[in-house]
């Protein structure tokens, strides 16, 4: 077992070698991969693990606080509460939620643990405990949904990407960077994603509070919880589908080239390099280019600066291109989406022939709050995992300089502590060795 020094991060051998492995919660015991497994997949590295060490407070904390949901007292217990990462792996605490739920009116357990699970019934029983109800924690938190309702607790949007892309603008050049300016591209940027990372769990928060108001109003109105989630399909400007429109976009720029359409009939081996040394169809790299320089920060594991994305590996948006290539014109996003909003009007409709006036106004306050947190929640999110591609960016020319200076591979970097890449960096080998 390795320790950080002032930290709670411990490196945990179960047989495999050391794994992240945080302190569990006494009194939120119960913890889930749900959501999160979605977004984190793969294991937490040690390096990216080390940015509980930079950083003062807990934005999970921060975000529940703001709510006025959780006492004080509940946040303050020295462990991993809210999210962890256990045996490698990250989790969130599904004990919270239920606690939130047993303290929202009209909100189950049950339904709060279908929010991560997909179902009902999939997770162990809640045990109730005494103080999971909080006549003060229920007033304050109602107090805070009224003001998500209204609108008034969304965070400014654009003046989060201004002070994002003002960071982005300060930064190195990446070639003329010394190391200890490329180790300080994520060091400084912590405490940066650690405030957009607060104002992103509290969108997300309103996105899940818009979606369980109406999930409530279908069950109630048409016996229908389902009908929530096509009252917000194609909503429009959501910035999660924008890679998938430009990627059909190059998807058909191969389809309708027999020069390109056989390049990539050769396989994905080489594509990249045959792409740019034998194809004549310069229009389709530029674009390719551009595409990679615009969302080069996305792909599976965008969340882990340790992982590959679509920037640092080219071959996987590729890839995705030579799945749509095959697709008939009638396959597009844009129309897809343009069915998904004509169903959401329908749904609307059928939904508002049910209520009076009260309850219409009710239903619409809802419904914008939902449709407007969940875009700004895939804008809060874009916003971040730009950051994080920054990083990842410097850290590797950072793990290749050391590698190439002192020995070992490039990727060591991700496997050591924060606190312990001096030594790393004087001797990899040994340190690696260790």
């Amino acid at each position: 077992m390795k320790k950080s020094k002032g930290t709670s991060l411990t490196l945990v051998d179960f047989g495999l070698g050391p794994y992240v492995h945080g302190t569990p919660s006494k009194r939120f015991p119960v913890y889930t991969r749900g959501n999160v497994g979605e977004v984190y997949p793969e294991v937490v590295f040690p390096f990216s693990a080390s940015i509980s060490t930079l950083i003062s407070s807990d934005p999970a904390v921060e975000a529940l606080e703001q709510t006025g949901i959780l006492t004080k007292r509940e946040n303050q217990e020295n462990a991993d509460v809210h999210m962890g990462a256990f045996g490698g792996y990250s989790y969130v605490n599904l004990s919270v939620s239920r606690i939130i739920a047993v303290r929202t009116p009209g909100v189950t357990v049950e339904e709060a643990d279908a929010t991560f699970l997909g179902s009902e019934g999939l997770a162990p029983p809640h045990v109730r405990q005494r103080g999971d109800r909080n006549l003060r924690a229920s007033l304050r938190g109602m107090l805070y949904g009224l003001k998500v309702l209204s609108g008034k607790q969304l965070p400014d949007l654009e003046k989060e990407q201004q002070v994002a892309r003002g960071w982005q603008k300060d930064l190195p050049k990446i070639a003329d960077a010394t190391n200890q300016q490329l180790l300080a591209v994520f060091v400084e940027a912590v405490p940066l994603m650690g405030r957009l990372f607060r104002n992103h769990l509290l969108i997300t928060g309103g996105a899940g509070a818009g979606l369980s108001l109406l999930k409530i109003s279908c069950e109630k109105r048409l016996n229908d919880h389902t009908l929530a989630l096509t009252l917000l399909s194609g909503i429009g400007e959501v910035d999660s589908a924008l890679p998938a429109l430009a990627l059909w976009e190059l998807s058909r720029m191969v389809r309708e080239s027999e020069e390109l359409t056989g390049l990539f009939d050769q396989g994905l081996d080489g594509l990249n390099v045959r792409l740019l040394v034998e194809s004549s169809e310069v229009l389709f790299a530029q674009r390719f280019r551009e595409f990679l320089m615009r969302f080069g920060s996305r792909g599976p594991n965008e969340w882990e600066v340790a992982c590959e994305v679509w920037g640092t590996n080219p071959q996987m948006p590729l890839a995705i291109i030579d799945r749509m290539r095959h697709a008939e014109n009638d396959r597009a996003p844009v129309l897809k989406t343009e069915k998904l909003a004509q169903n959401r009007e329908a749904a609307v409709s059928r939904v508002h022939a049910k209520f009076g006036p009260l309850g219409r106004w009710n239903f619409d306050r809802a419904h914008r709050c939902a449709m407007s947190y969940s875009q700004a929640r895939e804008r809060s999110k874009t916003v971040l995992v730009e950051i994080v591609h920054d990083c990842r960016l410097a850290l590797r020319e950072l793990g290749r300089r050391i590698a190439l200076e002192g020995g070992g591979q490039a990727d060591d970097l991700w496997y050591v502590l924060l606190e312990e890449f001096e030594d790393y960096q004087n001797d990899p080998v040994s340190m690696v060795e260790k």
